[in-house]
């Protein structure tokens, strides 16, 4: 395991970030392309944090996980967070267009929650005034599980 401890100030260490950290950043970063999303700032800091999780079996909260990596945390979650709900708009849109696109089917049930998808997409034809929610934890996880499990 690469860093993330406390010196002796008492302030926590960021993770060292590693080149090349398995094959996971590579699938991560494909499919974050895949949502529209992969040259975005956030791109960078999603595929590091799906690696940590992939590497390390790690079971810890957004926040924590963001303190690993970074030492201004709320930032990287904002950031984060943005990137994932844009992801989220653009499969919406994805449906919408094409119910049967090969992408929308693989990660509209998963990475997200397929109701809130359906939400977003509401939102977007003018049905509702209330956007889709998502879950950033159940997104990294998500990820994680693909990087190491499946061929993406």
């Amino acid at each position: 395991r690469s860093g993330g401890g406390e010196n002796e100030t008492g302030r926590v260490q960021p993770v060292q970030r590693r080149k090349g950290r398995c094959a996971c950043n590579a699938r991560a970063a494909n499919i974050l392309q895949k949502l529209g999303i992969g040259g975005d700032t956030a791109s960078r800091d999603i595929c590091e944090i799906v690696a940590y999780i992939a590497e390390n079996r790690a079971d810890m909260n957004v926040n924590e996980l963001c303190k690993q990596f970074s030492p201004s945390r709320k930032a990287m979650e904002q950031r984060i967070r943005r990137a994932i709900t844009t992801g989220m708009v653009n499969l919406a849109h994805m449906g919408l267009e094409d119910y049967h696109n090969d992408t929308f089917e693989q990660y509209a049930g998963t990475l997200y929650r397929f109701e809130q998808i359906h939400k977003e997409m509401d939102f977007i034809r003018g049905k509702t005034d209330i956007h889709g929610k998502i879950s950033v934890r159940a997104f990294l996880y998500t990820m994680a599980d693909f990087c190491t499990h499946w061929e993406s």
